[in-house]
């Protein structure tokens, strides 16, 4: 049974100084005004070309990310494995308007699924559906507004890749989770999240939604 206040085995993978920096850098994050500060810093960095590799890296991007690329992932899922931790890979990758960023977007995370499915220690793969469409279609979709040709043909082409990635995963049994979204366009997901789930499912559980439960509707989705 797990047992969530025993903290010491939720840290076991830690070090001492490891514990520190992240008790330091969620300090920072609890105080609103520091990090308005910082986020203009930032900003004002990148729009001079000031390099922020050196300080992004070391500490956010170490907190939240397992690696720039699946090989340097590798790292990190084994040394959680070695806690009897198992891992979620994602390509954190959302809100694209290129249609080669798009197509990026869609080959990462194939590679990510065929991936997960080689390795044990991968308990999901996740799927962020903003990822493969301009969000300004998907919130038309969701609020039910007409979509002009070029649209209709945009998001037809955002179902075909949900699907190709779902396919994917039903071929190496994966699970996936369908990441949640915004809520002007969550309905969208849903929809395709239960389309995608009807079609895969058969067999066993593939395809997840994901629920964001401070959402005052929730509730009553999954009643539904």
């Amino acid at each position: 049974m797990i047992e969530f206040n025993k903290t010491e085995l939720a840290f076991k993978s830690r070090t001492n100084k490891g514990l520190l920096k992240m008790y330091l850098l969620f300090r920072f994050l609890s105080r609103p005004r520091l990090v308005r500060s910082a986020i203009k810093f930032f900003k004002f960095a990148h729009r001079i070309h000031l390099p922020l590799k050196w300080i992004i890296k070391p500490t956010l991007f170490k907190q939240f990310a397992g690696g720039e690329n699946i090989h340097q992932t590798k790292t990190v899922i084994k040394k959680l494995a070695g806690f009897n931790v198992k891992s979620i890979l994602y390509y954190a990758s959302e809100g694209q308007r290129h249609p080669d960023e798009i197509q990026n977007s869609l080959n990462e995370t194939l590679a990510a699924v065929r991936n997960a499915g080689f390795e044990p220690s991968i308990a999901f793969s996740v799927i962020k559906p903003s990822s493969f469409i301009q969000q300004s279609v998907l919130q038309k979709y969701s609020e039910n507004e007409s979509l002009t040709d070029p649209e209709k043909k945009e998001y037809d082409d955002y179902v075909s890749r949900i699907d190709q990635i779902c396919k994917t995963a039903f071929a190496s049994q994966t699970p996936i989770l369908i990441d949640a979204e915004e809520y002007c366009y969550q309905r969208a997901v849903d929809e395709l999240a239960l389309q995608m789930s009807s079609k895969y499912n058969r067999m066993g559980t593939v395809i997840y939604n994901t629920v964001q439960m401070y959402l005052v509707d929730r509730l009553s989705f999954i009643q539904q």
